[in-house]
């Protein structure tokens, strides 16, 4: 058996991969980026065997809407049958399929987590080896291809397929799942109201002015950073939704694999400043700023170039001869890499949210540049323009602010390092 999915793209092949799993077949992608796979070139073959396509157009997201009405002017022009909501189809009779997989398995006691590729999706922590380790089976709902791809090598490679079972499902459809104990999510899309729904929220975000009841259509609990972020009574709410004094679990991973659990910041070490710039016009102004640096201090120049391309190809021209020097490095890794980490006693850097996150990882301050706030703990926003002077006062006092940052941690942040466990905890304590 065949299905057809039009048009391919990252919508296309999570259709596509969804059509497998429900109907086990070929999916034939049709692509008009290519002739050969090209509508026009498969039209006969499609009205001839009465074939209906499944159309990778997510109505709930609205995403590609303007390009679906394009496809499917085509879809008439050429008289092909077409299923005009496919996602919402195929999420459905994925949800079923699901729940009879699951009860075929004789599994009782189920989590099902939410996987959206987003940043290796380090925002789960450990929570499914902590949940696996308590006898708790897992249902990865994977948002797309590479978040499916990435969970079926953990199940394979670690022999999980007793514990863990893993489906492409996005996130304005995990509502559909009725059958387990309890989902996890990082989206804030609509939850499934006889599931209990916890979101785990992204790195250090701030709640601390935001009434939670008003978003219990999205979820029932809310993964809360630390004490700073924690709603203020004064705005309202908490009555329907339940804040979790868990920690921010994206930090477990890298605590574990930069200093095994025991958090040690080697300052001797650090000779480096790290510019992070967010767009180009932080890059422009960070240009001369990174000059001013180069003679006194090495340099680690941040670059966005995963997320985008564009002029993040042209930094390397720009920078060639201290590059060539050794006294530039670019970091182009998908998330800051643990050298850099070690090697910069600062962080220049502007919109990025690495500014909340990086001191309490190297413990190194950053220096703010623009209209945006930093906790003085963790650094402070440049008011003038000596900016040269005060990357010397950071270097000369690094231990000081070292210190600064280690009290704002263990006072502020919950669970830093362990926050994954303690969510684990909380599940198998309150929701199991």
């Amino acid at each position: 058996m065949k299905k057809y999915v039009y048009p391919k793209g990252i919508a296309g092949e999570l259709l596509g991969q969804m059509v497998s799993y429900v109907y086990d077949c070929e999916v034939c992608f049709i692509d008009d980026s290519c002739i050969d796979t090209s509508l026009e070139s498969f039209k006969h073959e499609l009205t001839a065997n009465g074939e209906t396509i499944f159309l990778a157009w997510d109505k709930r997201s609205t995403l590609n809407d303007s390009t679906a009405r394009i496809l499917i002017n085509k879809l008439n022009i050429y008289g092909i049958k077409y299923h005009y909501d496919s996602f919402f189809m195929i999420s459905k009779m994925t949800a079923n399929k699901l729940y009879n997989q699951i009860k075929s398995k004789k599994w009782d006691k189920v989590v099902a987590i939410e996987v959206s590729g987003m940043a290796n999706d380090k925002h789960i922590g450990f929570l499914d080896d902590c949940l696996m380790s308590n006898d708790i089976k897992i249902l990865y709902l994977c948002g797309t291809n590479l978040a499916y791809n990435r969970v079926i090598n953990k199940i394979k490679t670690n022999n999980l397929a007793e514990v863990a079972f893993a489906v492409c499902m996005p996130c304005y459809y995990l509502e559909l799942i009725d059958f387990v104990r309890c989902i996890t999510k990082v989206s804030w899309t609509y939850k499934n109201n006889y599931i209990p729904t916890i979101c785990i929220g992204h790195s250090l975000s701030d709640f601390s002015n935001i009434n939670l009841d008003l978003y219990s259509k999205n979820f029932d609990y809310l993964c809360i950073s630390g004490k700073c972020y924690m709603p203020n009574n004064s705005v309202g709410g908490g009555d329907l939704v339940t804040p979790i004094c868990s920690g921010y679990l994206g930090f477990d991973n890298l605590v574990f694999r930069m200093y095994g659990g025991d958090i040690n910041y080697n300052l001797e070490i650090k000779n480096s400043v790290l510019f992070a710039p967010y767009n180009k016009s932080e890059f422009d102004l960070f240009v001369p700023l990174i000059n001013e640096v180069l003679p006194f201090y090495r340099v680690i120049l941040r670059s966005r170039m995963v997320c985008e391309k564009g002029f993040w190809d042209s930094i390397y021209d720009i920078f060639e001869k201290p590059i060539k020097e050794g006294l530039l490095v670019i970091d182009d890794s998908g998330e800051i890499s643990e050298y850099t980490y070690f090697q910069s006693f600062v962080l220049v850097c502007g919109a990025t949210t690495s500014k909340f996150t990086f001191p309490l990882l190297s413990g190194s301050p950053c220096m703010v540049i623009g209209d945006f706030k930093i906790d003085s703990s963790l650094g402070f926003v440049l008011e003038d323009s000596k900016f040269l002077e005060n990357i010397h006062k950071i270097y000369e006092n690094k231990y000081e602010w070292c210190k600064k940052i280690t009290e704002h941690r263990e006072y502020e942040i919950y669970n830093f390092g362990n926050a994954s466990e303690y969510l684990s905890n909380f599940i198998l304590d309150n929701i199991i």
